[in-house]
């Protein structure tokens, strides 16, 4: 979902991986709902904010972004804002772990990067279940120095291992290569809490 400035205004700069707080107003409901979504496009594209919203079908929020927004609607936009940010100027190699819709501020990472400039090794490694398949596909081609290790857990028939995704299960400690680790990689972890705990243990 994408939202613009109703008043023409300018965006504020900001980096790969912050946030903003949505605020949006169901009509019949007394009250306002709100809650922060990791923008998911490339910042320095100032004409718009984007965020990823899986749906989740217990989830009030994602349900009324997924059936209830409308084109023209008005929402609030917080500034964007938090800490989880990579830095695009790293020469040690960049490492990214991401759980399920924990992809986005990856995606908005990857999407900066300036695709004609050399820089370190950029290791993906994405649990997920086809999510954004196609957008990384793309930066694949356009970064040649990006790795990606697709994690399934549950494999459709027509996926094919080696091609479609490397490994079954969940990500572990165990699948990242200890040559990163050895290369003094900068890692970045963001996903599910069980996931992010088990690999920080690991």
């Amino acid at each position: 979902v994408s939202f613009i400035p109703v008043d023409g205004a300018q965006l504020p700069d900001w980096q790969a991986g912050q946030a903003v707080i949505l605020r949006v107003f169901p009509k019949g409901k007394p009250e306002s709902m709100c809650r922060a979504y990791t923008l998911s496009n490339a910042p320095g594209r100032k004409a718009c904010f984007t965020v990823s919203v899986k749906h989740q079908q217990q989830g009030e929020m994602s349900s009324f972004i997924h059936q209830n927004l409308q084109v023209g609607d008005e929402v609030a936009l917080t500034a964007p804002d938090g800490s989880f940010v990579i830095p695009t100027n790293s020469v040690a190699p960049v490492v990214m772990i991401a759980g399920g819709i924990g992809i986005t501020p990856f995606i908005s990472y990857l999407s900066s990067l300036d695709m004609t400039h050399e820089g370190p090794e950029l290791w993906l490694y994405y649990g997920n279940r086809h999510s954004f398949r196609k957008q990384l596909e793309i930066l694949s081609q356009r970064l040649p120095r990006l790795n990606i290790v697709n994690v399934y857990d549950n494999p459709r028939p027509g996926d094919e291992q080696g091609k479609s995704y490397q490994h079954t299960g969940m990500i572990t400690a165990a699948l990242i290569d200890e040559k990163l680790v050895s290369n003094r990689a900068r890692f970045y972890l963001c996903g599910p809490g069980p996931m992010v705990s088990a690999l920080e243990g690991g």
